[in-house]
């Protein structure tokens, strides 16, 4: 059977050198408690702090919305989203990846469209 020694050279518990007292440290701790000021606390709720708004999602407004960004109809988002990628496709120097990204976008919006135009033509028919 092997015997595993599990402290380390140097770190012994008898081999710590003991605390240097200084001269402030024969102060009993009582005399220090009876030194703190006592806090000027007369309301319950100031104690427990339940008179300041709470912090929090709910005490917290919504960030302003960034300039140029407003609400939108379906219409005027995809012709937004049109014409960004029009732009980004005629940009050949980008990245290999971004033009993959720029290829799915747009797979994804020619899919959309032919879902819009059977929408619109079962409304129609």
């Amino acid at each position: 059977m092997m015997k595993v020694n599990y402290t380390l050279p140097g770190l012994m518990p008898d081999a710590a050198p003991s605390p240097v007292a200084e001269p402030g440290d024969g102060e009993p701790f009582v005399a220090h408690l009876q030194r703190l000021r006592i806090p000027d606390v007369t309301d319950w709720r100031a104690v427990l702090r339940l008179n300041t708004a709470p912090a929090g999602a709910t005490a917290i407004a919504p960030p302003p919305a960034p300039g140029g960004i407003g609400v939108r109809d379906g219409a005027t988002q995809r012709a937004w989203w049109r014409n960004f990628m029009e732009r980004q496709q005629s940009n050949p120097a980008a990245d290999k990846s971004v033009q993959r990204m720029i290829g799915l976008l747009a797979e994804s919006q020619r899919r959309e469209d032919e879902i819009f135009a059977r929408h619109f033509a079962e409304q129609e028919g």
